[in-house]
């Protein structure tokens, strides 16, 4: 078995492995308290750091400039562990999960208050290609969105001085429990989208063999899931 592929079974693991314990989580919290929840489970945490640390100690590994901060990161982490398995109690497993995902978008945006980050440019589509108006984020209904990244204007700079340049991004995203066409939208001059990610079929994402697809062009997002199609920033 080759690395790409051992990398592939230990990530496919790994899921299954959360996914386990958060169904777990789900058919034991109608039973029990939330209290008793977190004490199993970061019993278990616990055994593992301590295998971890167990050469350097545990005072050793301790150890850091910023005590404050990292006591305030592990009261953060606890809260949000109380707080995710509470949802279970109110929520299905698969609704939970779904909001859940949002955090990636928190953290962006975190990361501009509090680190300084320069905001990525980005537009809002709907599906038909045009832009999201007030009334398209009111509709209950719309369960579908094309989000475009501009990874080339106002980047940040790194350490050095030069500007942090990455490719261009559009992610489709569809909740619908159907297959939906996406029109995709006009944003750089001659952008040419690559399939990057397909959650739905991760066999054709980086195929060399489809053609790259301008604005006006359509493309199908299988049920419930996400396209990521990328624009190589041109030098």
């Amino acid at each position: 078995m080759n690395r790409n592929s051992l990398g592939a079974l230990f990530t496919v693991l790994a899921m299954l492995a959360f996914a386990s314990m958060d169904a777990m989580s789900k058919w034991l919290v109608a039973d029990y308290a939330i209290g008793q929840l977190m004490w199993i489970r970061y019993g278990v945490f616990c055994l593992f750091a301590w295998f971890v640390v167990r050469r350097q100690g545990l005072l050793a590994a301790a150890r850091t400039p910023r005590p404050w901060l990292q006591g305030l990161r592990a009261l953060l982490a606890a809260v949000e562990s109380v707080v995710f398995v509470l949802a279970f109690r109110y929520l299905p497993l698969a609704d939970t999960h779904a909001v859940a995902a949002t955090s990636p978008l928190i953290v962006i945006a975190l990361g501009v208050l509090f680190l300084a980050h320069a905001w990525m440019k980005y537009s809002v589509f709907t599906p038909a290609g045009t832009a999201m108006t007030g009334g398209d984020w009111s509709d209950s209904s719309a369960l579908a969105v094309a989000i475009y990244l501009d990874g080339s204007d106002e980047p940040d700079r790194a350490a050095d001085g030069s500007f942090l340049l990455d490719d261009d991004f559009l992610v489709l995203v569809n909740a619908w429990w159907e297959p939906l066409d996406f029109v995709l939208p006009v944003t750089r001059p001659g952008a040419a989208w690559q399939t990057a990610l397909d959650t739905y079929d991760p066999a054709t994402a980086g195929s060399s063999s489809a053609a790259p697809r301008g604005a006006g062009e359509k493309v199908t997002v299988g049920p419930r899931s996400v396209v990521v199609l990328s624009d190589p920033r041109r030098a």
